[in-house]
């Protein structure tokens, strides 16, 4: 916990010090933290109860990748197992809170490792991901921050980066 605060004191100290735009690469662990906070995610669907936790960020190109466990409830009978989705990030300059966007199903396996194929569990794993996690921020600026304006946000060469201007 003191290694993030240091962190996030040394980038604050950083971009306090200059006016201007400046460009920072956030640290993977802290974009984990971030996203795990909105996990797990569990709803009820029709007939279905399903729960998606325990969310494994990385960075690919110019997506996030998130590796997630899946426990889907259907009308006598149960299934578990592994995604992984991608997305792209966006900014919203009004709410000043970050989303995934874009948000796609890469892979999806059983409990025992075998591949799912596009069915009922991808579907319902689908309206999980569009209609829950894409429609809610992933994380919200802290006042602290309001001084600065996000020009932008982007994923590239495996990193995430975030152009600021105070």
């Amino acid at each position: 916990m003191k290694r993030i605060f240091l962190l996030v004191l040394i980038i604050i100290s950083v971009l306090s010090c200059e006016k201007g735009e400046k460009t920072v690469k956030v640290p993977q662990f802290m974009v984990n933290k971030a996203i795990a906070k909105k996990f797990p995610v569990e709803k009820n669907l029709v007939l279905a109860r399903a729960v998606i936790e325990n969310p494994k960020v990385t960075f690919s190109d110019d997506r996030l990748v998130m590796n997630l466990d899946y426990k889907i409830s259907l009308v006598g009978e149960k299934k578990e197992g592994k995604a992984k989705v991608s997305s792209k990030v966006s900014f919203d300059q009004d709410t000043r809170e970050v989303y995934l966007d874009d948000l796609l199903i890469d892979e999806i396996w059983n409990k025992d490792g075998s591949k799912v194929e596009k069915g009922k569990t991808y579907d319902i794993l689908n309206e999980l991901l569009a209609n829950y996690i894409a429609k809610k921020p992933v994380y919200e600026m802290e006042e602290k921050y309001k001084d600065y304006e996000i020009k932008n946000i982007k994923i590239e060469n495996g990193s995430l980066y975030v152009t600021v201007k105070n």
